[in-house]
């Protein structure tokens, strides 16, 4: 059976937002370090930057779900149900998952550094 271990998590409000941190993050952040993308596994990051990237390069694949989720959220209810800030080098340090307390709030770069326009 396997159990993920949170060390520590973060929670922070301020006026527009929610903010959890998860230190280490339970998905990408323990896959990396693991070793899950050098030998044996060696899972794939995605080389060219691309919208499922949040247009960055060498990016872990499994930590794809993130950006995923916000493009799907923005087609579907037209903003993000929830946004990740992520580090400057993804799944070596955690990402931050914020939910905002009114939508308008959200800044338009989570829109367009996933191929979105804020409505």
């Amino acid at each position: 059976m396997y159990c993920r271990v949170i060390e520590a998590m973060k929670v922070e409000e301020d006026d527009d937002k929610v903010c959890i941190t998860m230190e280490p993050c339970g998905s990408g952040q323990r896959l990396a370090q693991r070793g899950a993308y050098g030998p044996p596994r060696n899972l794939t990051r995605i080389q060219k930057p691309h919208a499922m990237t949040w247009g960055m390069s060498d990016f872990p694949v499994y930590c794809t779900h993130s950006p995923v989720l916000e493009i799907l959220s923005i087609e579907q209810l037209g903003y993000p149900a929830n946004v990740t800030f992520p580090p400057q080098k993804v799944a070596e340090e955690s990402c931050r998952y914020c939910i905002y307390k009114n939508v308008e709030d959200i800044p338009e770069e989570v829109y367009t550094r996933v191929g979105k326009s804020k409505p």
